[in-house]
């Protein structure tokens, strides 16, 4: 197989060769959507045409995602949808929060271990 992908005026051309078939997906930034969307699509595309074949069982699995900017200068997008305003100071804190919150999620089992280890040596 192979794979080309070429710009366009309007977004991205991928062609998809095979020795069965030729086939061509045109990736178009649509009226509506933010370039970094339109880019998403196409790597969405490109990792089910390309990609290893994973699933949420899986040790790892490849994840495409679209994330807001830690530095966009609107502030957390869900404190300014419900109306509060968020210093930069308040932001960044609600920010090392969530990522706290994540790290204490993901690393569970060895802050257990190390919280065993900590009490047996005392």
């Amino acid at each position: 197989m192979k794979m080309t992908i070429e710009a366009g005026q309007y977004g991205w051309v991928v062609s998809i060769a095979t020795d069965e078939c030729n086939m061509m997906y045109p990736i178009e930034i649509q009226d509506d959507e933010s370039d970094s969307a339109a880019f998403l699509r196409l790597l969405h595309l490109v990792n089910a045409e390309m990609g290893p074949s994973t699933s949420r069982y899986n040790k790892e699995r490849v994840c495409i995602n679209l994330e807001p900017g830690d530095k966009y200068a609107d502030g957390i997008k869900s404190g300014l949808e419900e109306g509060i305003a968020l210093s930069d100071r308040a932001a960044k804190a609600l920010a090392l929060e969530v990522t706290l919150d994540r790290f204490l999620a993901n690393n569970a089992d060895l802050l257990a271990e190390i919280k065993e280890h900590n009490e047996g040596s005392e």
